[in-house]
């Protein structure tokens, strides 16, 4: 499949969602589709930080990428992507569990044009959350069941991100923290 794409060099969007990939399988999508804006390799098998670290700096084009439970990637792989692709701007990647906290605030601070973020089930915590104000044109921000986050994060995120309008606390402990964010919120926008 992978060298049939050599002959698409105009594709700009690509699902693979549930593949699994062989060696090299993604590196000749990096090499063939460079006009890609948006790429989803969510729940595929096999992608590596090897792979993604090689795909994405050729992608200059990329505004949307899915990674969701891609459970190889790490840091890694995160470096490559905000490195890479400061001009994402929705990046998806629930259940990345290699992924660690200090990675996660790359996000905020290299990919600042972001609308949406999806980090459910991810090593997220208040840190990430504050490193997150670079994206103030976040609106959708998706963190359920990251259970390192208290109340003090998700302040920062009300006050930092004037143009949310959806977020997902999912199985997010404790619920005072829930309450404490929208009553933060409602009294920042008096």
């Amino acid at each position: 499949m992978s060298s049939s794409f050599e002959m698409i060099h105009k594709l700009q969007t690509l699902k693979l969602d549930g593949c699994q990939f062989m060696d090299d399988g993604l590196k000749s999508i990096g090499k063939s589709c460079v006009s890609l804006r948006e790429l989803s390799l969510s729940k595929c098998s096999g992608v590596t930080d090897t792979d993604l670290s090689f795909v994405v700096p050729r992608l200059k084009n990329l505004l949307k990428l899915d990674v969701t439970c891609c459970r190889k990637i790490t840091d890694v792989s995160l470096a490559a992507i905000t490195t890479s692709c400061p001009s994402l701007i929705s990046l998806r990647m629930e259940s990345c569990s290699l992924v660690s906290s200090k990675g996660l605030q790359l996000i905020g601070r290299r990919c600042t044009h972001l609308e949406e973020l999806d980090l459910t089930d991810t090593d997220l915590d208040d840190e990430g959350l504050k490193a997150l104000s670079g994206c103030s044109k976040l609106s959708s921000l998706k963190i359920g069941i990251c259970l390192r986050i208290t109340d003090e994060g998700l302040r920062h995120v009300s006050k930092s991100c004037p143009d949310l309008r959806d977020i997902d606390l999912y199985r997010l402990f404790p619920t005072h923290c829930i309450f404490d964010f929208l009553s933060f919120r409602d009294r920042s926008q008096d």
